[in-house]
């Protein structure tokens, strides 16, 4: 088993970067008809702002910035639909432009570090890959089939403080370059180094760092990773003995053995969710202009049957109280607003929160999932 020793602590410098949160509020009387709709079906705590900064997406996935803030969306594409994967620049008038596209979709994550995208590609057909896309669209592999298997999921990816992209791969069989477990890695994007950072997570949803270089993963809960720590085994949940547990797994042998593999108690969660929903993407805040500094926000939605989710919500964690959590944007009703939040990302500034939103179709309505959208959120105290 192979474990990187790495320090994740220190803080992430702040640079000064252009204003990409001042996305001009339309001024004729559709629009702000439009806008009247979503206030409507979408609950905000006072002085907090939402609106659609790009609409008609096609299963989007992920958002990212460039070093000069400019808006990127990720759509995921399908090998079931033959439709490819492919990376959007937003324009200000919320105009979309592809800058890149994928034939072994789907395209899961994206992050901007040093002049390139880095993207994470769960392919059907050559399996979960990392990506190095440039601006003109051309494409290089940076770590192929880290997952050892076709179609087993992969999350991420983040940028640490130490400029190593972060991302975790599912357990999968059959592949020496990997832990047995679900894992978090991390790939050096110069000498293309892949490390194990810790293992034993069920299946990881995203990954953030907090303002003071702490790792985090959104699991069945909010854990904050130690590197070298297990997390519970894959077939284990939250840390718990197999005759308490919930054994995912295929006997509660299995579970145990686990268990011997490793000495060491699994750590606590920050929190942990109920069973009939849970959390995907997670950032945190890192700017006093929107408040909550130090806070984790994710996207949340409960187990519905079809069309929107039972709890499309965001929500907020405290992570200083023990791990309070907090509704922030509800959706209240059916109509326009947050259908299947999936992912968000703070831009550069730190000023407005990025949400993508799949898309559902209202309840009660069966003609499918409908455009993805992505949402800005903004506190301006009126």
């Amino acid at each position: 088993m192979l474990l990187s020793t790495l320090l994740i602590g220190g803080c992430v410098a702040v640079h000064p970067q252009p204003d990409v949160g001042s996305v001009p509020v339309p001024e004729d009387p559709a629009a702000g008809l439009v806008r009247a709709l979503v206030h409507a079906a979408v609950l905000l705590p006072p002085g907090y702002h939402l609106e659609a900064v790009a609409t008609g997406l096609l299963s989007p996935s992920a958002v990212t910035f460039d070093h000069i803030g400019g808006v990127y969306v990720l759509e995921s594409g399908s090998a079931e639909d033959l439709t490819p994967a492919r990376l959007l620049r937003v324009g200000p008038g919320g105009e979309t432009e592809t800058i890149a596209t994928g034939d072994d979709p789907p395209w899961v994550g994206v992050a901007w570090h040093e002049g390139s995208f880095f993207v994470t590609e769960a392919g059907a057909r050559k399996g979960p890959r990392i990506l190095r896309v440039e601006l003109d669209g051309e494409r290089t592999v940076m770590a192929p089939n880290v997952g050892g298997r076709v179609n087993h999921r992969i999350q991420g990816p983040v940028v640490g403080p130490d400029g190593w992209l972060y991302f975790h791969q599912d357990a999968a069989a059959g592949s020496a370059a990997t832990a047995p477990d679900g894992s978090v890695m991390r790939l050096s994007t110069h000498q293309g180094w892949l490390e194990v950072v810790a293992s034993g997570f069920r299946s990881a949803s995203g990954l953030a760092f907090s303002p003071d270089g702490r790792l985090y993963v959104t699991d069945l809960g909010l854990w904050e990773v130690e590197p070298g720590a297990w997390y519970g085994g894959s077939r284990l949940a939250a840390g718990e003995p197999p005759a308490e547990g919930r054994i995912t797994g295929s006997s509660a042998l299995d579970a145990e053995s686990d268990v011997d593999e490793w000495q060491d108690a699994p750590p606590e969660p920050v929190l942990l969710f109920d069973a009939h929903g849970g959390p995907a993407g997670f950032d945190f805040s890192r700017n006093i202009d929107f408040g909550h500094v130090g806070e984790a926000f994710l996207t949340h939605f409960g187990a519905g049957s079809g069309g929107l989710a039972a709890n499309a919500d965001l929500v907020r964690v405290d992570l200083q109280s023990g791990g309070r959590v907090a509704p922030f944007a509800t959706h209240r009703g059916s109509g326009t607003g947050l259908g299947r939040p999936v992912a968000l990302r703070f831009d550069p500034t730190g000023r407005s929160l990025y949400v993508v939103d799949a898309g559902a179709a209202p309840r009660g309505d069966d003609t499918g999932p409908a455009p993805g959208v992505l949402w800005r959120i903004w506190y301006d105290g009126r």
